[in-house]
């Protein structure tokens, strides 16, 4: 009997991200107010651990073709359509109705006192 080689892949210690009907936290090292390149409204930059970096990278390569939910404390705030796998270090939450929900936001992202999750969207 003939053994095949095994080719292993590893991410440095990157855990693999959840599957597709469950949340997938980011940590968030970061969080600042920031206008929308696009609109000039109010927006969010936040910054990832290298942890989540990686983890999104391999949740966003999974999904390509469909869309996300980027959801703040359980709540959805974007669903952006995935073209290509992410490979960033950090994202901008846009779609805020104010400067002050911006600053709040980023204040309590900042703080740690918010969660962000991804998920594929509607599931």
């Amino acid at each position: 009997m003939r053994k095949l080689p095994v080719l292993l892949i590893c991410l440095a210690g990157a855990a693999l991200p959840a599957q597709a009907a469950e949340r997938m936290r980011l940590e968030i090292v970061r969080a600042a107010v920031t206008p929308d390149q696009y609109s000039g409204s109010p927006a969010v930059d936040i910054w990832l651990s290298r942890q989540s970096q990686m983890e999104f990278a391999l949740f966003t390569a999974e999904h390509v073709g469909a869309a996300i939910d980027v959801l703040v404390d359980g709540k959805v705030l974007i669903s952006p359509f995935l073209q290509t796998p992410m490979t960033v270090d950090r994202l901008m939450l846009t779609g805020l109705a104010s400067a002050e929900e911006a600053e709040a936001l980023a204040a309590r992202l900042g703080g740690k006192k918010s969660r962000v999750e991804v998920r594929v969207a509607g599931e």
